[in-house]
């Protein structure tokens, strides 16, 4: 199983967009992966240059992120990471790029506060089965 957990700050946060096939929500944004070293010539801690991954949440996941955070926010984000590398147009030497296909965001609430507004159930398409007695 490819599956992967990130915490870090949310970096630049793209425009929601729309699959033009279905309409499926689409989210992309940045994740700066954060962390603190000691210098070992005086001893004090400071910030290591940040790794930063890519990000891409899809159907009411894109849309919640996409209303409840913004650049800076400390979030977990758990999912599986794709190969997005690709050879540019008349290039010979390929850029080797992942993307992380979120399967959940939740804000880390040691660095902020939230109001839960908890989803509906989606409309269900079918009728719910009897169960027999």
């Amino acid at each position: 199983m490819n599956e992967i957990t990130l915490t870090g700050n949310i970096g630049q946060i793209r425009p929601l967009v729309h699959g033009k096939a279905n309409g499926t929500a689409i989210l992309n944004f940045s994740l700066a992966l954060n962390q603190r070293e000691r210098d070992p010539k005086t001893g004090q801690w400071r910030d290591a240059e940040p790794v930063w991954q890519q990000v891409t949440a899809f159907g009411r996941l894109a849309e919640n992120v996409y209303d409840s955070v913004q650049s800076g926010t400390r979030v977990t984000v758990t999912g599986r990471l794709t190969d997005d590398s690709f050879t540019p147009t008349g290039e010979t030497r390929r850029v080797v790029r992942t993307t992380l296909h979120a399967d959940t965001v939740a804000v880390d609430l040691s660095f902020a506060k939230v109001t839960l507004h908890k989803n509906g159930r989606p409309a269900s398409t079918t009728a719910p089965e009897a169960i027999a007695p």
